[in-house]
């Protein structure tokens, strides 16, 4: 059948041993997977299994399921593709000849059974809307790994090149070949797989109409919070039709932008950065910032009212769904209260502790549960303690890839990237067209009520702002429907005011404020804002102000924030071409070394 096989069976740096790697065709190629082996690769893939299953991150692929498209990216710990068995494959071998005489070749090798290797097709694809937005952008142009092409050096034991992805060995003479991420490829981290079996006993033994069990994670940072979420939602999809994930990271989301915390019903895997696998939620709530510690009160009341909507919105439709709920890293001192006092609220039945090998991010115990906390919860404790499961991280911080050989990327780009994958779809590396909001229509609030309503229009020009909703009902006024309006009836020259905003309003989503407009003579105030919110079906009647800057990388040359759009008349504050802020660019996630 024309395959060209491209063999190796050394031991990776992690005891795998290589696939073999059989190619194709220009745009597609064979995997064989024995036992002990994996597939570590970068860029955008399709994976479908053609004989026996295999898993990624957690997520099984067996022979007959439709193929998965899987991002990776050096922005965080890179995809691999795991054999699990051979239970996937029929009894009627659906291999041609090309294939099922290589298969027992590398079962010879490997001293196994044909029937334990598993083979997969990777097909390449084209490029998704936000590989090619971060392509016009110099920081982070490499981030689903750097474009290589094949050399005349590169031999059959290099990296395979595909046109959307590179295909890496993984044996410790080929290790040089893989340009590290954040990590080293995604691996099961020990207990994982008892602490999976623990909580679906718990969901299977819940009454219909309740949810179908609650675990909640909590460590520190950079312990592996969200790794573990995914593999477990990745994992509980094979048993359960849909997972709810609960965000209470309101730094380092999952599936949304920074500043909220979030609801999403989870039917389809989850691999790759979190930027890459967006989802809309359920139910939202804004906090307005990277962390709980301006306002952890508020930031509370946010919480409970996001989980007391949940419970009742599983009551009301006698759901029975396993529910996953990932914490922030801060657990120290106040922030340890507020973790507390979150469990309280929570009331899971199994809280994941996971504790690294650098003690001074890992926090105390928390069985049984402490009772200090920040008394912000009011309701009597539980009845019982819940479960409490210590990890460790499956990654040790001292286990990495020592400085110089691989490349970091801060929360600061995890945070940057996830505003361009949420913004960034207007086609060609721009943003979304704005909305035109007369402020006549919404109101104005802020978290800390520090800005001067003199100067809430030069404050909201280029910023972040969340797209709330207070009340409901008739009381509510489209902004897409008034949006047309030719005449609002404020007065700028006395500015306009700004108040306290309630933590507990349902959040729709963030918003660009990409230009600010007054009319001196009428006073009529008017916004333009881009955001990937459908107004149209929406009823959000408050802006409010927020601490999430615009990506640095939105302003730079190329940037998809410097571009000029009418803005109809009036003083324009921020409706001409922006001048390049070239300085912006001097300090940037680092460049992946290039594939040798």
């Amino acid at each position: 059948i024309g395959m060209a096989g491209v063999d190796g069976s050394g031991a990776g740096p992690d005891g795998y041993s290589d696939p073999v790697i059989l190619t194709r065709a220009a745009e597609s190629a064979v995997v064989l997977l024995p036992p002990g082996s994996r597939l570590v690769f970068s860029g955008e893939l399709v994976v479908t299994s053609i004989a026996g299953t295999v898993s990624i991150l957690g997520f099984c692929v067996a022979q007959g399921d439709a193929g998965v498209r899987v991002a990776s990216t050096l922005a965080t710990a890179m995809e691999a593709i795991y054999p699990e068995d051979s239970r996937g494959l029929s009894g009627k071998s659906t291999l041609g000849k090309g294939l099922v005489q290589k298969r027992k070749e590398v079962a010879r090798e490997r001293g196994v059974s044909p029937t334990d290797i598993a083979v997969v097709r990777v097909d390449a694809v084209r490029p998704s809307s936000l590989r090619q937005l971060l392509g016009t952008i110099r920081e982070y142009r490499s981030v689903y790994g750097r474009d290589v092409e094949p050399t005349e050096d590169e031999g059959e034991d290099g990296p395979v090149i595909l046109p959307s992805a590179v295909l890496y060995r993984d044996s410790q003479e080929k290790e040089k070949d893989i340009p590290f991420g954040s990590g080293y490829p995604f691996e099961e981290g020990a207990g994982w797989q008892g602490l999976l079996d623990s909580f679906v006993s718990v969901c299977d033994q819940k009454e219909p109409g309740d949810h179908g069990g609650t675990l909640l994670l909590c460590g520190g940072k950079d312990a592996g919070k969200s790794t573990l979420a995914r593999w477990l939602v990745n994992r509980l999809l094979s048993q359960y039709p849909k997972v709810e994930y609960i965000d209470l990271d309101c730094g380092q989301t999952e599936f949304g932008p920074p500043g909220l915390i979030s609801v999403t019903a989870v039917t389809s895997a989850v691999c790759g950065a979190p930027f890459t696998h967006g989802r809309p939620p359920v139910d939202a709530r804004y906090v307005g910032s990277a962390s709980p510690k301006g306002d952890p009160v508020g930031y509370f009341d946010s919480v409970a009212d996001l989980l007391n909507r949940q419970r009742e919105r599983c009551a009301t439709t006698g759901e029975h769904c396993p529910v996953i709920i990932n914490t922030n890293g801060w657990v120290k001192g106040l922030g340890l209260q507020l973790l507390i006092d979150t469990v309280r609220a929570a009331s899971p039945d199994i809280v994941v502790q996971i504790e690294t090998s650098i003690g001074g991010r890992n926090l105390p115990a928390l069985s049984p549960l402490p009772q200090t906390g920040l008394d912000l919860w009011p309701s009597p404790l539980p009845t019982r303690d819940p479960r409490v499961v210590v990890l460790d991280a499956a990654r040790r911080g001292d286990e990495l890839p020592q400085k110089g050989k691989s490349f970091q990327f801060a929360a600061k780009n995890l945070r940057e990237l996830a505003l361009l994958a949420y913004f960034g779809d207007g086609g060609g590396g721009t943003l979304r067209p704005p909305w035109r909001v007369s402020l006549d229509t919404v109101r104005v609030v802020s978290a800390s009520n520090a800005v001067p309503d003199s100067e809430v229009l030069r404050v909201l020009n280029g910023g972040v702002v969340g797209l709330l909703q207070e009340g409901g009902g008739e009381e509510e006024r489209d902004i897409a429907a008034d949006s047309t309006a030719s005449g609002a009836h404020g007065n700028i020259g006395s500015g306009v005011a700004v108040t306290q905003f309630n933590p507990t309003s349902r959040c729709f989503g963030l918003g660009i404020v990409r230009a600010a407009t007054a009319d001196t003579v009428t006073g009529e105030a008017e916004l333009f804002v881009s955001t990937p919110v459908r107004m149209a079906e929406l009823c959000p009647r408050v802006i409010a102000v927020s601490e999430i800057q615009l990506p640095e990388a939105m302003l730079t040359p190329g940037g998809p924030y410097l571009s000029d759009f009418p803005t109809g008349g009036g003083r324009t504050i921020g409706g001409q071409v922006r001048k390049a802020r070239r300085n912006l660019g001097r300090k940037h996630a680092p460049a992946p070394p290039r594939v040798a």
